[in-house]
């Protein structure tokens, strides 16, 4: 079932399957959000936890057992209860009989969108309600149309990083999995869209800044900014050899699992850490300009 929040500037729709994203529209109509193609990628918004992306043979041990776990874990398809109220809905998931079976811990995980004007919150919330370390990655998957104006082609957009640093970039073996991290030069004007881009998997920056945007390369007309200040990582993906029409700008708070490693859950790097009783918020934003 889908719920919809507005104020007035932009319409946001969500399912309670995944607590995705289906539509983030403004008030002229024009819709921002991919709409999902079984033909390039038939998702539209999906949230991940509690990891981002594979594990070696979907597989890690905790305490000794051994546990399956698919890509970007299980949220995806998870139902999720929901509470609305005008221009902001709570999308709760607590740990059932299904998700212990892929992962041994008792949580809350909540997605929060919260409407401001132009701009969709976004926060991800989740609360060790258990008695032992809960350790866990979490990101979003956002895709949106390019281009975004009639006329133009998806070759006429670029990302640009108003606030970039030293940027490295995570390399994947063909599995998906992590290889390494190395120095990325990224040109002032930023990333020149190019759909080949994409056909070595994706491109993941971490220290190229707290926000992105996708914008015409005259900097005029239809654009979208992500921001994510407490994510270290950002990620761009389409499907790969495809003309899609479509960009997932994706913030991470965690990379992938290592190539070759069989992960021990309670040694991946890069996890959060809650003690029980503690409360992790990570908000992100997408504005619309």
């Amino acid at each position: 079932m889908n719920y919809v929040i507005e104020n007035g500037v932009l319409r946001v729709e969500i399912s309670d399957k995944g607590a995705e994203l289906q539509s983030v529209r403004t008030a002229d109509g024009h819709e921002y959000l991919w709409q999902g193609d079984p033909k390039y990628w038939e998702d539209r918004a999906v949230n991940l936890f509690p990891t981002v992306g594979r594990l070696m043979n979907n597989h890690y041990t905790c305490d000794g057992q051994e546990y399956e776990l698919k890509c970007h874990g299980f949220v995806q398809n998870s139902l999720f209860s929901v509470e609305t109220q005008g221009d902001r809905a709570v999308f709760t998931l607590c740990d059932n009989e299904e998700t212990r079976k892929q992962f041994p811990f008792a949580f809350r995980y909540e997605v929060v969108y919260q409407l401001r004007d132009n701009t969709l919150e976004v926060c991800f919330r989740v609360s060790n309600v258990g008695d032992k370390l809960l350790r866990f990655g979490l990101g979003g998957h956002p895709g949106f149309f390019v281009p975004m104006e009639e006329g133009a082609a998806f070759e006429d957009y670029r990302l640009r990083f108003p606030k970039m640093e030293q940027t490295f970039r995570a390399e994947f073996s063909k599995n998906g999995l992590l290889l390494r991290e190395y120095p990325y030069a990224v040109a002032a004007d930023g990333i020149a869209l190019e759909h080949n881009l994409f056909d070595n998997d994706a491109i993941v920056l971490r220290g190229s800044g707290d926000r992105v945007r996708l914008e015409h390369k005259s900097g005029a007309g239809r654009a979208v900014e992500v921001s994510y200040p407490k994510m270290p990582y950002i990620g761009f993906w389409q499907a790969a050899f495809t003309d899609a029409n479509y960009i997932c700008i994706e913030p991470w708070q965690s990379l992938p699992g290592r190539e070759g490693v069989a992960e021990d859950w309670m040694q991946r790097p890069g996890m959060i850490e809650l003690t029980p009783g503690e409360v992790y918020e990570n908000p992100w934003v997408i504005t619309i300009r």
